[in-house]
């Protein structure tokens, strides 16, 4: 039994939406529930499997044979089906670009014509007559989809596809009033009204506020005041570097693993908190209840950072059409086999040929369209992928762990006890009260204790207005972690006359003095009872050693920190001075003294 559909002229990234969300197709069709999974064939290859329930309710077995798309062009899967009524099903989806003049009767300028095929293989002439009155209703609601797809370059905005209770308007009013920002809460409502299920639950804060105009400082406010609120709920999630899959997900950092394996792609990755865990909002059943987590899987719409995705069995070849721009590109299969970066260059070839057995480091092609040739000459089953080396603005789980607004309302975050995740760059800043002893003897245990407090709420207070978060207090000594080494930076310019002003204003005199270090790297992020989330390896150890090396009233950084070109504009012509912070055993490491001018 098969059915096929034809648009008319209609516009491209409309019919893509359409045509690439299988979740809708089978929910307006009347199609039951599909529950999938990853599961390995006899060569460990990872196997999309699953059931659904076919028709008079019998459930029915299937495993995904073939899958193949081209972003915004083509889409098909084939399933073979174990089940008393069904053999297998093929969905096949193909974007025609066409222009106005081939058919007068047609809107004007470019556009695309939507082709869809869909078949159902029944297991003999009984189960066809069955299922022919159900077929018939299927084609009759998937061409209404594609009549109701708009012209050319004539969308009049996304289509409402949920309404809001009053229980739900009333807290978006209480969260619009307090989130900082109209166009960002306009977004946010539109996305609600308007966005599939699938795609409330995997909701990009920093993508949001591209979308309403925002800068990365308000759109996470705004977000973390809907998560206090109930609105949203934070969901992190740790990514396979290689092919983008979500390879674990939950709903506290302390759920994300060590060290794990893609089980979509085979690749085994160490997990580092600034490139491979992202955090994302999934809405609240407060906000818009009755939404199902997901209908279909693995379709192209959940996996927007790929261009094509190809399955090849051992011994096939493919070739597939890419459209590709400037920039880079990778092209790879995963597991232990690196990718082939594909350069853009003006001048590179149209055509290439590629191979999971023979894959070079690196290749460059022309932009605009490129037929890849795509040749798998091992004995098991491959799955390619070609996605843009540089993703949209996602929201890592380093940022957040550093920004102070999280820490604020919901408190700082823990990983998980034991071995420590990494985290390939955050900066850390130190602060040492010099004279605490003789405080203490002047004042009194109490009182200088007391005052010591307040001068630890007066560095925390100045660091969350940079942007920077509490790590922990040891002594009279404060660690503080910046996302932005020149956010560290400028907290700690202003600590310093802060504190002079805090000592005058308790008669402290020359009694105590602030210093402070600053370095930036590659950390190890531990789970600790008393701070959470805390930092250990050679950058915390520079930055404690080089605050331990200032003198009163002084910053002491590292060059490599102060050649990063925002710190160069925020030290601009401070007066500064070279030293050398020698370590044991390894090479001395270059670091500046700067004195601020007294207040």
């Amino acid at each position: 039994m098969e059915l096929s559909l034809q648009s008319g002229l209609v516009d491209a990234e409309a019919a893509w939406r359409l045509v690439a969300d299988t979740d809708h197709l089978h929910r307006v069709g009347g199609l039951p529930p599909v529950e999938t999974a990853l599961e390995p064939d006899e060569h460990g290859f990872p196997v999309v499997t699953g059931t659904f329930l076919g028709p008079a309710g019998i459930r029915h077995r299937f495993e995904e044979r073939t899958q193949r798309w081209v972003l915004g062009r083509s889409f098909a899967r084939s399933r073979h089906i174990e089940g008393p009524l069904l053999a297998g099903m093929t969905y096949e989806a193909v974007l025609e670009p066409r222009v106005r003049g081939e058919d007068p009767g047609e809107p004007e300028g470019p556009g695309v014509v939507a082709r869809v095929r869909f078949e159902l293989q029944p297991v003999g002439k009984p189960q066809a007559a069955a299922l022919a009155l159900s077929f018939r209703a299927l084609k009759a609601q998937w061409q209404r989809e594609l009549d109701a797809l708009p012209a050319p370059g004539a969308q009049a905005g996304p289509r409402t596809i949920r309404q809001l209770d009053p229980r739900a308007e009333e807290l978006l009013d209480r969260w619009r009033a307090r989130c900082g920002s109209d166009a960002f809460a306009r977004v946010v409502r539109q996305r609600l009204c308007c966005a599939p299920d699938w795609a409330l639950h995997t909701v990009q804060p920093l993508v949001l506020g591209n979308e309403a105009g925002v800068d990365e400082q308000v759109a996470l406010e705004a977000a973390l005041e809907a998560v206090n609120l109930g609105l949203f709920e934070l969901r992190w999630r740790t990514r396979c570097p290689h092919c983008g899959a979500t390879v674990r997900a939950g709903s506290s950092l302390a759920d994300m693993p060590v060290e794990v394996a893609c089980r979509w792609c085979e690749h085994g990755f160490q997990v580092h908190l600034d490139e491979d865990v992202e955090v994302v909002l999934s809405v609240s059943s407060t906000l818009a209840p009755g939404i199902a987590e997901r209908f279909c899987t693995f379709f192209p719409m959940l996996r927007p950072d790929l261009v094509a995705l190809v399955q090849l069995s051992g011994g096939e070849e493919d070739t597939v059409e890419v459209e590709l721009d400037r920039g880079f590109w990778n092209l790879g299969r995963g597991g232990t086999a690196g990718d082939t970066v594909l350069e853009v260059v003006p001048d590179g070839p149209t055509e290439l040929s590629w191979s999971t057995k023979q894959a070079p480091p690196t290749l460059e092609v022309g932009p605009g369209r490129c037929l890849l040739h795509l040749r798998n000459p091992g004995e098991s089953k491959a799955r390619v992928v070609l996605r843009r080396a540089t993703e949209e603005r996602r929201l890592s789980a380093a940022r957040l762990a550093t920004w102070p607004g999280y820490h604020r309302r919901l408190g700082p975050p823990f990983v998980a006890p034991g071995p420590p995740t990494r985290v390939r760059r955050v900066t850390l800043l130190f602060t040492d009260l010099v004279g605490s002893t003789q405080l203490y003897r002047r004042l009194g245990d109490t009182e200088a204790f007391d005052l010591i407090r307040t001068h630890f709420d007066a560095l925390q207070e100045t660091a969350r207005a940079h942007h920077g978060v509490l790590v922990k207090t040891v002594g009279d000594s404060v660690q503080l972690a910046f996302h932005d080494p020149a956010d560290a930076t400028q907290a700690a310019l202003a600590m310093l006359p802060r504190f002079q002003r805090w000592a005058a204003g308790h008669g402290l005199g020359e009694l105590s003095g602030l210093r402070l270090g600053i370095d930036e790297g590659p950390v190890l992020a531990a789970h600790t009872d008393t701070s959470g989330l805390d930092y250990f390896g050679a950058t915390p150890s520079i930055a404690a050693r080089c605050c331990a090396l200032a003198a009163a009233g002084e910053l002491v950084i590292t060059d490599a920190v102060a050649q990063v070109p925002a710190v160069k504009a925020v030290l601009g012509e401070l007066p500064r001075t070279e030293a050398r912070l020698a370590l044991s055993g390894v090479a001395d490491v270059p670091v500046w003294r700067l004195r601020p001018a007294a207040v």
